[in-house]
């Protein structure tokens, strides 16, 4: 146990948060020297740690997120600026918060806890008060009121003990908040996630139906998820249809093209031309996949790969 790797927590926060942060990471070392009986140990991650990329700067974040244990996320006065994401999330920090409730609701990703604190102040923004506002009308997962740094020590301290019995154990747990866009991505993901249970539960219909109204209200993911059940069903042409509305969400959208995500849809719809006869136009669609993932990255290395064995089982 004492050469256990630690447990990932990512810290969230908009600018002007320099000192809070330092906070956290003091206290996250202080509880990893006195407290952990067994010994367990956590490890404070944030933007920080990401290299430069060519890609949308917080998709790599979000990668790191997808690698956490847990997240904790400081609000005061500032919401944040706008990320450029595809779903209209209006600051990274609130990319990051969904995210890790997406994550939180899978039961292969790692992430098992959120921990919302918001700093006493006398004008923060509005989203701020309007985040607040729901998680306090709808319960969705516990947050903290904070006023003063000794109050957020004291806090975060009493967060880490908790959270130190239950590190062993992933429950998935799906969390009812809307982002500032409106977008309800976590209900969207919760559908996905529920018509791919029981499509393998032999519940074919139910699960095409529950991915269906998943693809209406979602975005790639959901459409992809929605075109490989109706591929599975025999309807190639839904199939089709499916493929290209996730295509769409990076070529006529707010979607960025050139991402790892953006090629597979591409090399998806090549993989329904394959089974409809179509080969030289799936090889011509995975040849263009290959085209939008040119860096190293790991996410990208390992998609670039999939689609090249695609490209040649279909030559």
């Amino acid at each position: 146990m004492a050469d256990a790797l630690p447990f990932t927590i990512f810290l969230a926060s908009p600018s002007g948060l320099d000192a809070e942060r330092e906070l956290v990471r003091a206290c996250v070392m202080q509880f990893n020297a006195t407290e952990p009986k067994p010994p367990v140990s956590f490890a404070v991650v944030g933007w920080e740690q990401v290299r430069g990329t060519a890609r949308r700067p917080q998709e790599a974040i979000n990668e790191l997120i997808g690698e956490s244990h847990f997240l904790i996320v400081l609000f005061r006065d500032r919401w944040g600026s706008e990320p450029g994401s595809p779903w209209g999330y209006t600051s990274g920090t609130e990319e990051e918060l969904f995210t890790s409730l997406l994550h939180l609701g899978e039961s292969d990703r790692p992430m098992r806890d959120v921990w919302v604190a918001f700093l006493s102040h006398e004008a923060p923004a509005d989203e701020i008060h309007q985040l607040r506002d729901q998680l306090s009308k709808k319960n969705a997962l516990l947050y903290e009121s904070i006023v003063d740094v000794r109050d957020l020590k004291q806090k975060l301290g009493e967060r880490l003990r908790r959270w130190a019995p239950t590190v062993g154990v992933k429950v998935a747990n799906h969390v009812d908040l809307l982002p500032s866009s409106g977008q309800d991505v976590l209900r969207a993901a919760r559908l996905r996630l529920r018509g791919q249970k029981l499509v393998e539960l032999g519940e074919h219909q139910a699960g095409l139906t529950s991915l269906g109204e998943a693809a209406r209200i979602g975005g790639p993911s959901e459409h992809l998820a929605y075109a490989q059940q109706r591929a599975r069903s025999g309807d190639l042409e839904g199939a089709t249809a499916s493929t290209q509305d996730a295509i769409d969400c990076f070529t006529t959208g707010e979607g960025h093209l050139h991402t790892p995500q953006a090629a597979e849809a591409f090399a998806a719809q090549a993989g329904i031309y394959r089974r409809q006869g179509r080969d030289w136009e799936a090889v011509g669609r995975l040849e263009h996949a290959l085209t939008l993932v040119g860096s190293q990255d790991p996410t990208a290395l390992k998609v670039r790969c999939r689609i090249l064995d695609e490209l040649g089982l279909a030559y």
